[in-house]
């Protein structure tokens, strides 16, 4: 089944960059007030809080020269009944450098998967892949979580160095944001190599992680990661 295939690798591939993320990370911080702070780190509260969320995602392997790029967006369309159940329909579109993936799935407001279709193909995809495949769509959002942003970003961790760059107007999708913009380096360059870049966005309502770039490892698998949200619309 070369579609389950390349879904694997997909999720695959997300997957190792969490891992990339967890071994780099000292930790997460606020620069905002702990309450505010959101992550959308659960399909449930993509379901409930977003409309619309687009996100880029890159890795480059400096041994290989290899590159990998994905663009995602996340669209709820509406709400349908399915089997009794009102359920959220909602479109993701994957696309990469290698491969084109275009989803539809049907969640309640939990964030429980009860039917996932490959759209160019109409195969329905098992629910316990569906919610696997959910689960690699919000690695990035997971990552962040894992990685404690706003205490590394606090510097509370002997031998990093962190220094607040500047604060500037953004606007993001439809909303207009002031982004607090941070480096994170470490002492030793065979620690933590190169400088980290967060992009903190102030959402008066809330606040999150919108961008970062994490530099060169040492470990050769991945060497730099890159992840930016580019578009939001909220209900």
């Amino acid at each position: 089944m070369p579609i389950i295939i390349r879904k694997r690798k997909l999720f695959i591939v997300l997957l190792s960059s969490l891992l990339f993320f967890l071994l780099i990370s000292p930790g997460v911080s606020a620069v905002i007030e702990e309450e505010d702070w959101f992550n959308p780190g659960e399909l449930g509260e993509f379901v409930r809080f977003f409309q619309e969320i687009s996100y880029e995602f890159s890795t480059e392997h400096a041994d290989t020269d290899e590159k990998f790029h994905t663009t995602v967006t996340f669209i709820v369309e509406g709400t349908e009944e399915i089997n009794g159940d009102e359920l959220k329909r909602i479109s993701i579109n994957s696309v990469s450098d290698e491969d084109d993936f275009n989803f539809l799935l049907w969640a309640d407001e939990e964030g429980q998967v009860k039917r996932f279709v490959d759209k160019q193909s109409q195969e329905e995809i098992p629910a316990m892949f569906a919610n696997l495949m959910a689960q690699a769509v919000l690695l990035p959002f997971i990552s962040i979580d894992a990685m404690d942003i706003k205490t590394a970003i606090a510097g509370e961790y002997e031998g990093y160095i962190v220094e607040h760059q500047e604060s500037k107007k953004e606007t993001i999708g439809e909303l207009d944001t002031t982004v607090h913009v941070f480096s994170l380096e470490h002492h030793d360059d065979e620690v933590f190599p190169g400088t980290a870049t967060y992009w903190v966005a102030d959402f008066d309502e809330f606040q999150m992680v919108v961008y970062f770039n994490l530099p060169e490892h040492p470990e050769p698998e991945i060497d730099s990661v890159k992840f930016k949200i580019t578009n939001l619309s909220l209900f």
